[in-house]
């Protein structure tokens, strides 16, 4: 029996994962959704490290420095986020 909050064996923790936030929001699952959308639409988006983005298609590639740049090349795409 374990007593309050320790954790059972092989149980993964959320220590070491961070939080993005773009702009001092919460845009995670945002991000997701739109990248997913992207990626219904043939492109493939690699996240980077600083927040930034790089989409691809047929051998073209497009860097977005930030999630709202990833939004403006979605509606330019034709690709809209709910």
């Amino acid at each position: 029996m374990r007593a309050g909050n320790e954790k059972a064996p092989g149980v993964c923790g959320t220590e070491g994962f961070q939080k993005h936030t773009i702009n001092d929001r919460d845009c995670t699952a945002a991000a997701a959704n739109l990248i997913a959308r992207l990626e219904l639409a043939g492109h493939r988006i690699h996240k980077g490290k600083n927040g930034d983005f790089l989409a691809s298609k047929y051998g073209m590639s497009r860097w977005c420095g930030d999630f709202d740049e990833l939004q403006a090349f979605a509606r330019l795409v034709g690709v809209h986020h709910v």
